[in-house]
């Protein structure tokens, strides 16, 4: 049986109140003239005025209240002294850069009189060109979100950070197990900052980064660490369920690099094909898209690995012919193609990375020499910490931008474990499910309110800066971790020696080099950044070197045959369901913003809610 849902208007018609029924069997009080409805003078029972006809047309509560507010004016007083880069009624631009542990860019921050209105691109000086996506461009909404926590709180109290930082002090003296879980962290003053802390309580600090959408199965498969990719030099390009133009890795750079090539007037047109289950935004843009299950993504490496190889394979239903095209494609383009997968199973990403060395792509659509320091979770890891939480060998439990009682696989036995905390505290900027069940909630600033440094690739440094003044009684994560150090550092000061050794107070105006950079948002010389060794847990897997960077090198060390055995053994059934992401909600920590929740879903069209798509015949035959 089908699921009728209801909705309603307002919480008078949820509750059916008196006002509810009056407005439904009165829908006009009385018949008056226009004259007489909207007129202002002398309001009183018998007279409407505007708050009310506006109502009537329409406008919610706030609306009206801000378009026709009674109470009195208050004259603004001018600037005493103006700033000299503000002009009211002229927007100023700011370079930045956003990253969540789930997505990342390069920005220009539109400011009307010192508040952030609106995002986009930094076209000349951005990876992705210019390019962004939905998250990015809606994030000035959390900036201004009332549900952000105004300050620090103690079991659910308001308390001030002196009192946060001695209770902090005392529980980390007195601990012998520390762990901090954390997103990737890709900022090297922040890595800085976290290993201060980690040398002041030598032996007992352990850092674990997870990434809430996994790709460790395709770090696994290249030596450790993921690579970077350039969509613009292949022309064949072949994905296996990688929505790289919606979700996957970095979509707003991909889409840049993929737009670049698909113009039928250009020297050359790209030929894109594309195996998946559900329809994605890349897959609608493909030339030829074939369906596949799940369960045969596997197969369909293998058995492109077996065509460009010359090998032998089992084929895979309902597929045979694309891939066969599509191999032949990628073999009269061989060093000008690229095959990805969404995949987060290694042996997969294994097989994928054969294929790729396999047409001598390493070096050139493939780049292991630039790889991305993004998405560096390991999952092993934080199944580890889980264990050790419900076992209770952590004393003290630091929750930095992430949010595992949502997110992690296992949310029920990491809740179970957090319960066995001595002490555990969130830098979160919301009471989330995760900051919520801790003792203590530290909040950290808005990135649009902060300075931070950031390397999402090696070789490149990006910086932010921030665009207004913290709203709340808010504090950079970074000066926490510096604080229980018993380093009173600023965050600005601390960031500006990690970028520049020699870096004094004087020189907080003069270093030309960093106002450039400021200025565009990154270095134009990568600066040289020491290597600055992670903290991880003894279950991380060891990496195994990274695959040389010439066109032609060999793939990374692994063990191909294993690889395609296990796939050959995926289990198939009659229905198997695909989970994704949404191309607006991306992995959902930015579920609070209602522009996201609005943006329509570019296949779908629906706003607002969570769905299963199906060919209509099945539903017809299932009685859906």
């Amino acid at each position: 049986m089908g699921i009728t849902k209801k909705y309603w208007s307002s919480l008078d018609e949820l509750q059916n109140t008196a006002a509810a029924q009056e407005a439904l069997t009165s829908e006009f009080k009385r018949d008056q003239s226009v004259q007489d409805f909207l007129n202002d003078e002398n309001l009183n029972e018998s007279n409407t005025g505007r708050r009310d006809f506006l109502k009537f047309m329409g406008f919610g509560l706030a609306a009206a209240t801000l378009a026709a507010c009674e109470t009195p004016v208050v004259k603004s007083i001018p600037y005493v002294v103006k700033p000299e880069e503000i002009t009211p009624g002229v927007a100023n631009y700011y370079a930045s850069t956003y990253y969540d542990g789930n997505d990342y860019g390069n920005l220009l921050v539109k400011t009307r009189e010192g508040r952030p209105i609106h995002i986009k691109g930094n076209k000349d000086h951005g990876i992705a060109g210019g390019g962004l996506n939905s998250r990015m461009n809606a994030s000035v909404l959390g900036l201004y979100d009332g549900a952000r926590l105004k300050g620090p709180k103690k079991a659910g109290a308001d308390i001030d950070w002196n009192t946060l930082d001695t209770d902090m002090k005392a529980a980390l003296a007195s601990a012998n197990g520390i762990r901090i879980v954390s997103n990737t962290i890709i900022s090297p003053s922040t890595q800085r900052a976290i290993n201060e802390f980690s040398a002041k309580y030598a032996g007992k600090v352990k850092h674990v980064q997870y990434d809430t959408v996994s790709y460790s199965g395709l770090a696994k498969a290249n030596g450790g660490s993921v690579p970077n990719y350039d969509f613009s030099k292949a022309k064949t390009i072949v994905s296996i369920a990688a929505d790289f133009l919606g979700t996957w890795l970095m979509p707003a750079a991909f889409t840049a690099q993929y737009a670049q090539t698909r113009k039928p007037e250009g020297e050359w047109m790209s030929k894109h094909y594309q195996f998946e289950s559900n329809m994605s935004i890349t897959g609608s843009n493909s030339d030829v898209r074939t369906a596949i299950k799940p369960s045969q993504q596997g197969a369909v490496a293998a058995a492109l690995y077996a065509a460009v190889t010359g090998g032998s394979s089992a084929g895979v239903e309902g597929a045979d012919s694309a891939i066969a095209s599509a191999a032949a494609s990628l073999k009269s383009n061989a060093g000008a193609s690229l095959v990805v997968a969404g995949s987060n199973d290694p042996n997969v990403q294994m097989i994928v990375a054969a294929i790729n060395a396999a047409l001598n792509n390493i070096g050139s659509t493939v780049d292991t020499k630039n790889s991305l320091n993004l998405f560096q979770g390991s999952d092993e890891a934080m199944a580890a910490l889980v264990d050790e939480m419900n076992a209770g060998s952590v004393d003290v439990l630091i929750v930095y931008g992430v949010n595992p009682s949502y997110s992690w696989m296992n949310a029920e036995k990491f809740n179970s474990g957090l319960q066995k905390v001595k002490t555990s505290v969130s830098f979160n900027l919301f009471a989330d499910e995760t900051a919520s069940r801790c003792a203590y909630m530290a909040p950290d600033h808005h990135y649009l309110e902060s300075w931070n440094d950031y390397s999402p690739m090696k070789g490149r440094t990006d910086l932010a800066q921030p665009t207004i003044n913290a709203l709340y009684n808010s504090r950079y994560a970074q000066e926490s971790f510096l604080r229980w150090s018993d380093n009173a550092s600023a965050y600005y000061d601390y960031m500006r020696a990690t970028q520049n050794g020699a870096y004094s107070a004087a020189m907080i105006k003069s270093d030309a080099a960093w106002n450039t950079a400021v200025h565009n948002g990154t270095f134009a010389t990568p600066v040289a950044v020491a290597a600055i060794a992670l903290i991880t847990d003894a279950a991380a897997p060891a990496a195994t070197p990274v695959a040389a960077e010439a066109p032609g090198a060999a793939a990374p060390a692994m063990n191909i045959a294993d690889a395609l055995a296990a796939v050959s053994s995926a289990k198939a059934g009659d229905w198997e369901v695909t989970l994704y992401q949404k191309v607006t909600m991306g992995a959902g920590n930015h579920a609070n913003n209602a522009m996201l929740q609005e943006t329509p879903d570019p296949i779908t069209k629906v706003t607002w809610d969570n769905y299963v798509t199906m060919a209509p015949a099945d539903m017809k035959e299932m009685g859906l």
